[in-house]
């Protein structure tokens, strides 16, 4: 008997260029693996095996054989059982990890249908890791059936290929035109989750911070019988489909749509559900359920696209990413592996108050990219919508983590085109504040409101009326943060304060090159500056390159991390009352 991780499927993708360990479970002596003119053999140990493989250029289709058996003759193992995985392709193998907006499907993306009844990209492959949120006779039917998909809609399954994330197809799709190479994307990801799902029980106890969640977690469960537990999940379960089905169709058929009126009209929301061992929310479970399935498996990098979900705690995020990227770069024993993260968009919806707890996590995001060596954040802002937390163009999201991974992993691209602007640095002139951006060489663009300009999908400024561009398809836009009209005022994204932190809008703000330079009759002696400090807002300032100036604060000490906690949920981070 020779048993594979699910992963390790005809159609799969190898990392090029670097060793790749073949590994399972045989109750045989010794086990062979060759691919191409190689081979190597291992001893089995309490039933597991582990072989590399050298590292190989891009190619194949090749054949990965693989047997066990109890002698060795001449150095070879006797065959005793066998199995194959046919049409291996050696490219490059991407983790595609997060939340709702990763796990968000091309086929429900914009124009999704007819993208993937189109689809003839043979580089393009995908596994989706099988999604469950505990060990279970379901599961292991879901990892029966998993396999690698081919990009193609001649060659798959159209229902299959349209499940991959749309983040991660655009993603993938730029990186092998780029360098023309295959890209395998291996989909990990589910909506709803904290980053405390992502990872394993020592690294959350290793950072004071981050240990506040899974003893939360410890409490809950301490005394719990597990029988009454089983019983209020599955009732949960039914339930709940009932609330998501009468919410979906709420959103669908209102224009201006509110939290407290779904509820009033559909119900209770009983998200997440009763915490405990079968909770998808739990600190550590879709780590050890989902990932640890396909870990170590040899891959480039990880992107990432979550913090939605811990905008109740944005001052432990930080804290949480850096800790994750940690365990995960000692998991695949790769202490530079590249991780590229997503910053938040823009996002609220109309009827709440904006509490600008969003900003903290985007600012967050920034400072790990800073501090960690290969990690960087792709800037989406302008990809926001007011009262939709899933905007349905994933197209620049992937293409701007795709331009991270040209820049700092395959290096082809520089920085200058790559780089959304960001804050440098500042100084005071009298009762100006001259903010100073890096990343903006060729000078900086604001977005008048009479000029009624939009950032297409295709990196251009396109004014109202131009021809050649698709006119669905800017229609489609004029609910993102980038779109502007004649009564949005970009004075209003630039404030500025005083010794008391009390922040005021902008009466004037001029941009110089790279230099920004903003005043308020209210603050004769500014201190410090802020833009867009918003959980939504408009977007206006880009670089020449056409990416969105990032959300920037000039100092941690300026208050900002106070943010509205008279609209904090009375909750933990659980969902439970405390």
């Amino acid at each position: 008997m020779i048993k594979l991780p699910e992963i390790f499927r005809d159609h799969m993708v190898i990392q090029r260029d670097k060793n790749v360990e073949i590994w399972g479970k045989t109750d045989k002596k010794y086990v062979e693996v060759s691919l191409k003119n190689f081979s190597d053999f291992c001893e089995v140990k309490d039933s597991d095996f582990s072989v590399y493989l050298p590292p190989i250029e891009k190619g194949g289709p090749y054949k990965i054989k693989i047997i066990a058996g109890d002698e060795l003759k001449d150095g070879r193992v006797s065959e005793e059982e066998s199995l194959e995985i046919n049409d291996v392709i050696s490219g490059e193998v991407w983790v595609a990890c997060g939340q709702s907006n990763m796990e968000f499907e091309l086929q429900n993306s914009y124009d999704g249908q007819n993208i993937v009844k189109n689809l003839s990209n043979d580089n393009v492959r995908f596994f989706y890791v099988p999604k469950m949120a505990y060990e279970c006779d379901e599961l292991d039917t879901l990892k029966e059936n998993a396999v690698w998909n081919i990009m193609n809609a001649q060659k798959d399954d159209p229902a299959q290929i349209g499940r991959i994330s749309a983040v991660a197809y655009y993603f993938a799709d730029k990186i092998s035109r780029e360098l023309d190479v295959c890209v395998g994307i291996i989909n990990a990801n589910w909506g709803g989750t904290h980053a405390y799902c992502w990872m394993g029980r020592e690294a959350l106890e290793s950072n004071a911070n981050t240990a506040v969640f899974m003893k939360e977690y410890d409490d809950i469960v301490k005394d719990q019988d597990p029988a009454e537990y089983d019983k209020e999940y599955e009732e949960y379960v039914i339930y709940q489909a009932g609330f998501d089905q009468r919410c979906g169709e709420y959103y669908a058929t209102h224009e201006h749509p509110s939290w407290d009126e779904c509820i009033e009209l559909c119900g209770e929301n009983k998200y997440p559900g009763p915490i405990g061992p079968k909770a998808f929310v739990r600190p550590t479970g879709l780590y050890e359920v989902m990932l640890k399935q396909f870990i170590p498996y040899t891959c480039k990098g990880v992107i990432y696209y979550q913090g939605e979900e811990d905008d109740q705690t944005p001052e432990k995020y930080y804290d949480l990413m850096t800790t994750l990227i940690r365990q995960w770069r000692d998991d695949w024993k790769d202490d530079e592996m590249p991780v590229y993260m997503v910053q938040l968009p823009m996002f609220k919806n109309e009827s709440d108050v904006d509490c600008k707890n969003w900003p903290l996590i985007r600012e967050a995001q920034e400072r790990v990219a800073k501090t960690i060596k290969n990690v960087d954040v792709a800037i989406i802002t302008d990809m926001g919508v007011i009262n939709d937390i899933h905007p349905t163009h994933k197209e620049k999201v992937g293409e701007r983590l795709a331009l991270k991974a040209l820049m700092n992993t395959y290096k082809i691209i520089g920085e200058e085109q790559v780089c959304s602007p960001i804050f440098d640095t500042y100084k005071v002139e009298g009762s100006d504040m001259v903010i100073v951006c890096k990343y903006a060489s060729s000078g900086l663009y604001l977005k008048k409101t009479e000029d009624n300009i939009l950032l297409t999908t295709k990196g251009a400024y396109v004014k109202k009326g131009e021809q050649g561009e698709n006119p669905e398809k800017l229609d489609s836009l004029k609910g993102y943060a980038g779109f502007i009209t004649d009564e949005d005022n970009y004075k209003n994204s630039f404030e500025i304060a005083g010794s008391d932190k009390i922040y005021y809008p902008a009466d004037e703000v001029i941009i110089k090159g790279n230099q920004i330079i903003i005043s308020s009759e209210k603050v004769k002696k500014p201190m410090y500056a802020r833009y867009n400090w918003f959980n939504y807002d408009k977007v206006f300032v880009y670089g020449d390159n056409g990416l969105p100036l990032a959300p920037f604060r000039t100092s941690f000490e300026d208050g900002s991390d106070e943010w509205n906690s008279d609209t904090k949920k009375v909750e933990n981070r659980f969902g439970q009352a405390i």
